[in-house]
């Protein structure tokens, strides 16, 4: 799936309602955005914390 998103003067972005959907976000979740090579990965950040924890 691809989709996009346009940047506001404040550098800010609106992830499109399939984009939450799938990663299960609601108002006031946190991303982490991670760099692999030349792209970047959105994640909720709880993905990142179950890695951290080894619950991968």
């Amino acid at each position: 799936m691809t989709v996009t998103a346009k940047i506001t003067s404040k550098g800010q972005i609106t992830l499109p309602k399939k984009v939450r959907d799938i990663l299960h976000l609601r108002e006031g979740g946190v991303v982490v955005f991670e760099q692999e090579n030349n792209t970047f990965v959105i994640k909720p950040a709880e993905s990142l914390l179950r890695t951290v924890e080894g619950q991968t």
